[in-house]
């Protein structure tokens, strides 16, 4: 090689190996989701909204969060599990109960787990 450059292929095959490179999966993947149990109940404050979790990893931290029709989401509380797979909790959220359109659930890094629609007229 002249000056100390690359050939084409070389720079294909050092480009192709950089990106099929990944990180492996540490731990089996959980169907994580979330189901309304029973009526959300409009407060002063905002919604409390009964939900039942399952698939959950014991030991882990999970956040629950409501969104609007726009987006914009607003924390509903968060949930340690300390065994089994199954939460029934009561998230509480400043997000009024016409406005609240999608309850989220996220792992401790911020990872989408599960979603739920929420029709706007629901109790």
């Amino acid at each position: 090689m002249r000056n100390g450059l690359l050939g084409p292929a070389a720079v294909a095959a050092a480009i192709t190996t950089t990106v099929s490179l990944g990180p492996w999966p540490t731990e089996p993947q959980h169907h994580v989701a979330v189901t309304r149990e029973g009526q959300m109940l409009p407060h002063a404050w905002g919604t409390e909204i009964p939900v039942v979790l399952t698939g959950l990893n014991p030991g882990r931290t999970y956040r629950v969060l409501t969104a609007n029709a726009a987006g914009n989401r607003a924390l509903g509380g968060g949930v340690r599990i300390p065994e089994g797979e199954t939460v029934h909790m009561r998230i509480t959220t400043a997000v009024p109960r016409q406005a609240v359109a999608v309850v989220l659930v996220e792992d401790e890094s911020g990872r989408e787990m599960a979603r739920m629609s929420v029709s706007p007229t629901a109790r």
